[in-house]
């Protein structure tokens, strides 16, 4: 008979159990670890830490006056869409408004019917329980009908599902693989609304049987995720009127750490108004960043062209998740 939502069994860790006033508190996965990567909308109503440039630091032995020194150094930030890195917790958020128009979802291969959600009308089976749940399955997404999505799925992958039409109920199947790697024995099947309104609530984190929602899109709010992908870029600029000779450019991070961008004994000749700009591309998880600030930092050293010495530029930003 099909099951409505209970609470989920204690996670493993790394779990976050907030507890939002909407729905039970939820379970935090990690992060993906197959993409396809998301694209992300940040939420509108964040406020990022902004960049911070420093100004112009010539060495000691020169002073600011006598200094030719025009490289200067920058970091930034953007989402996968190319907008701002503002964002805010994704814990609770809740989809209000109008229907949704595509939802993301992350397979949890030992999760069963027990969702931990509150929508009024879902509705599970577990089929074939004593077949051993694969972190590899195949799945299948359907409105009215008409197939929407279908593909193998590993534990972990991050699932965009398209919602068009004016349709209501969103149907799953979750089969197993068979030896041709089509699909096999069904796991479990379940129905769940694509209505944001209270009764039937789409709750970031909330689990229906064994998949658990990571992001939707509808009119109103338009994407909200739980994962977000950045580009973190570092710009050298040559903003003076003749060469600038680069000597050094190190780069840090709260990821992969300090890195040297231009190997040791080599240097990079700017022209006037030309840049070099490098780059790093992070998933993250919102959820497990909350009040955390992040730093990106670029150190840039250029030798004056005339006197010899050196004069550096510093450059930083923060990504924070608001709370």
């Amino acid at each position: 008979m099909p099951s409505g939502p209970t609470e989920p069994s204690e996670p493993s860790e790394p779990t976050v159990s907030p507890a939002p006033t909407i729905t039970p508190s939820p379970t935090i996965t990690p992060a993906p670890t197959v993409t396809p990567v998301p694209t992300i909308t940040p939420s509108p109503d964040a406020t990022p830490s902004p960049p911070v440039t420093a100004p112009t630091a010539p060495s000691p032995t020169s002073s600011p006056d006598e200094t030719l020194c025009s490289i200067s150094a920058d970091v930034s930030c953007t989402t996968g869409e190319g907008e701002a890195c503002q964002f805010s917790n994704p814990i609770g958020q809740q989809c209000i408004g109008s229907n949704a128009e595509e939802l993301r979802f992350i397979y949890l291969a030992d999760s069963f019917c027990q969702g931990n959600n509150t929508q009024n009308s879902f509705a599970c089976i577990d089929e074939n329980t004593d077949l051993e749940r694969s972190p590899t399955v195949y799945i299948k997404f359907s409105l009215a009908g008409e197939t929407v999505y279908e593909n193998i799925v590993n534990e972990g992958n991050i699932i965009t599902v398209p919602i068009s039409g004016n349709f209501d109920s969103l149907v799953v199947e979750i089969n197993a693989l068979n030896d041709d790697l089509e699909p096999g024995a069904l796991l479990q099947s379940m129905i769940m609304s694509v209505q944001c309104r209270e009764e039937d609530a789409l709750v970031l984190y909330d689990t229906f049987g064994s998949l658990q929602l990571t992001g939707y899109r509808n009119e109103e709010q338009g994407l909200q995720s739980v994962y977000t992908t950045v580009n973190i870029q570092y710009t050298v600029t040559n903003t003076g009127s003749e060469d600038a000779v680069l000597i050094g450019a190190v780069k840090t991070n709260p990821i992969s750490g300090m890195e040297a961008l231009i190997p040791e004994g080599e240097t990079v000749l700017l022209a006037p108004d030309t840049q070099e700009v490098y780059s790093d591309v992070f998933t993250f998880n919102l959820g497990t960043l909350v009040g955390v600030p992040l730093e990106f930092n670029l150190l840039t050293q250029e030798e004056d062209p005339e006197g010899g010495d050196v004069c550096e530029d510093f450059a930083s930003y923060t990504v924070l998740v608001q709370m």
